[in-house]
């Protein structure tokens, strides 16, 4: 059976072993390239790192260098990432460093809107905002969106999540809260009635802030003397405007990406902030990791071939530290059933057969087990037919979560009781639970006693009744919990709130088990496998080009940036494949193999076009007529 466990915050699972550091070995795990740019401390410096560079370890070595070697306080280093799992990491990693009488746990490591929320707490007065800033929940933003686009005469045909989207890139566009649409217009309307913020509106106040308070911008300036920005090629126009209000006019700013790997265009990100770096902040040095070590020199070779094809890129040559390996598989089949059908044969060839017929046939060295082997898409509904072909072979699949566990309905009752525990005068009980405000009556009373996960289960068993079986969903909110209930719940609530309203849309996470695993290729950035399946590459399918009006158009560039991420997840064998017929939004199309395919070298790939086993066994009958 599939099953998905969605993102939870603690760092138990995170596999890092302490290391002492100390002066002489300091950076000598750190190839050349790498320790240059754990050295280069003062001033702006832009950090080009390819895929599988050691981009995350360079950063990580280079906040310890600066605050165990360069004599900078650790608590004035800020880290910023854009995603509340990529923090953790970072956390965990600096975690797992010990400098003797340094205290590295001081350097401060956030989300970017995790900082801005902090600064519009600590500031916000000077714009008019409470002390107490509250974000809007999913839901309640949701219910928020579904009331403007009906006030502005909408019949509510559009997806929500278009309208959530639209809404986002309107507003950390170029003009800001300038250049909002009516229905745009209309939800901050509603949103400032309520005296809410939302996700985006943490950028652009903090923006607003810094500009017009003298004190507030000093004040934030001189808390931090070096930054370091993860992932600088998803800034996009609002963050990009934060990230030089933050800097003085001479920064300590170290920002480390790869234009190659920017893939969030349809969110708003701009790769050519990245591109610009050197204009934005003048004297900016660059530097290049370009040592790979992850995939093997026959999989890095094609993907370099695809992505020097674009034209808005920083221009480097990743240098393979691996053998040259097998060569890329590319595989034209007739149906998306015959490709379902050869991805799962395929996998079990790779763990050496499971069936009774499939016995005997020898496993792949690459291959210790299922969780070694990723498929990867393009849109989401592909994974349907992948995931039946492999279940119907007995091989167990973990499917990447397409939406957080908060936005469960179940979840969204216990998170609505905890608060209004949390804030009585604001909260209010779920009007469709009987006898709610009995329970969050009752379990207030219990907050100053009971630890967070012990009140939860109370909340839960109160609402849906001790003796029902327990959902995935709800182990999965209490494990999130866990780092919150090592307190009263009092304490921890606001603290478990605060966290959820501040992760990143789309930020789930599947733990690695023993499954192959499903999965969007924008999904998959920042992971690696062994083995990786890329299905579904024909024109109008990978690169995505929208038919419905008011879609957005295609960026073939970052279609183009798109596949290279996921080849670059692959450690020593890739699968490239394309069907010449496939069941696409309602209706059997005929599918043009991609435009990328013919970009891979013959040198680094073996071809094959397989005919239907209807075809096949017409021909075979006129043989022997």
């Amino acid at each position: 059976m599939a099953f998905s466990i969605k993102f939870c915050f603690t760092l138990a699972l995170l596999p890092f072993s302490v290391k002492i550091l100390s002066m002489q070995d300091f950076l000598s795990d750190l190839n050349p390239a790498q320790q240059k740019a754990a050295r280069t401390v003062d001033g702006p410096l832009l950090i080009v790192a390819g895929a599988g560079t050691g981009k995350t370890r360079t950063l990580v070595f280079r906040l310890a260098y600066m605050a165990a070697h360069a004599g900078i306080d650790p608590s004035r280093l800020l880290a910023i990432t854009f995603t509340a799992k990529a923090a953790e990491e970072m956390h965990g990693r600096l975690a797992a460093l010990q400098a003797p009488g340094i205290d590295l746990s001081a350097i401060r490591v956030s989300t970017i809107h995790g900082l801005c929320y902090d600064i519009l707490k600590q500031h916000g007065r000077h714009i008019g905002l409470p002390a107490d800033v509250c974000l809007i929940s999913p839901a309640d933003r949701a219910a928020l969106i579904k009331e403007a686009a009906a006030a502005c005469g909408q019949d509510g045909s559009r997806p929500r999540k278009k309208l959530e989207l639209e809404i986002t890139r309107e507003k950390n566009g170029p003009a800001g809260y300038g250049g909002l649409s009516p229905v745009s217009r209309a939800y901050q309307a509603l949103l400032e009635a309520r005296g809410l913020l939302d996700f985006d509106d943490l950028i652009l106040k903090t923006v607003e802030l810094l500009a017009a308070s003298l004190q507030a911008r000093e004040a934030v300036r001189s808390r931090f003397s070096h930054i370091s920005i993860d992932e600088y090629q998803d800034v996009n126009t609002a963050q990009c405007a934060f990230i030089k209000a933050l800097c003085p006019e001479q920064p300590n700013l170290c920002a480390v990406g790869d234009a190659d790997q920017a893939i969030y265009g349809f969110r708003g990100a701009q790769v050519d902030i990245f591109l610009r770096f050197q204009t934005d902040f003048p004297g900016a040095a660059v530097l290049h990791l370009e040592d790979n070590y992850r995939s093997s020199a026959t999989i890095l070779a094609a993907a370099q071939a695809v992505i020097e094809k674009n034209s808005l890129r920083i221009d480097k040559t990743l240098r393979p530290l691996r053998p040259r390996g097998v060569p890329v598989d590319i595989l034209e089949l007739p149906t998306d059933q015959d490709e379902a059908a050869f991805v799962s044969r395929e996998v079990e060839r790779l763990m050496g057969g499971m069936r009774f017929e499939s016995l005997g046939h020898e496993a792949d060295d690459c291959v210790k087990g299922f969780g070694d082997i990723a498929v990867l898409y393009r849109l989401h509904q592909q994974g349907r037919l992948l995931k039946k072909a492999l279940q119907s072979r007995g091989i167990p699949v973990d499917i990447a979560a397409t939406k957080s566990v908060f936005e469960e309905p179940a979840i969204q009752s216990v998170l609505a009781l905890l608060a209004g525990i949390a804030n009585p005068a604001g909260g209010r009980a779920p009007a469709a639970l009987p006898a709610a405000a009995d329970l969050m009556e009752l379990c207030a009373r219990k907050a100053d006693e009971l630890y967070l996960d012990r009140l939860i289960a109370e909340l839960w068993d109160g609402i849906f009744g001790a003796a029902e079986e327990k959902s995935d969903d709800y182990f999965a909110f209490l494990t999130a919990s866990m780092a919150f209930s090592g307190m009263p719940a009092r304490l921890g609530i606001p603290l478990f709130l605060q966290k959820i309203a501040l992760l990143h849309d789309g930020e789930i996470c599947t733990p690695r088990r023993e499954a192959v695993t499903l999965m969007t290729v924008h999904s998959a950035k920042g992971l690696e496998f062994p083995v990786v399946f890329i299905t579904g590459l024909e024109q109008g399918l990978f690169p995505y080009e929208p038919d419905s009006a008011g879609s957005f158009a295609c960026d073939q560039e970052e279609e183009r940036r798109l596949l290279y991420v996921g080849m670059t997840r692959a450690r020593d064998r890739l699968y490239v494949l394309n069907a010449r017929s496939r069941f696409f939004f309602g209706e059997r199309r005929q599918m043009a193999p991609s435009c990328f395919i013919r970009d891979i070298p013959a040198e680094q790939c073996r071809r094959q076009s397989r005919q239907s086993p209807q075809k096949m066994k017409k021909k075979q009958l006129k043989l022997f007529a």
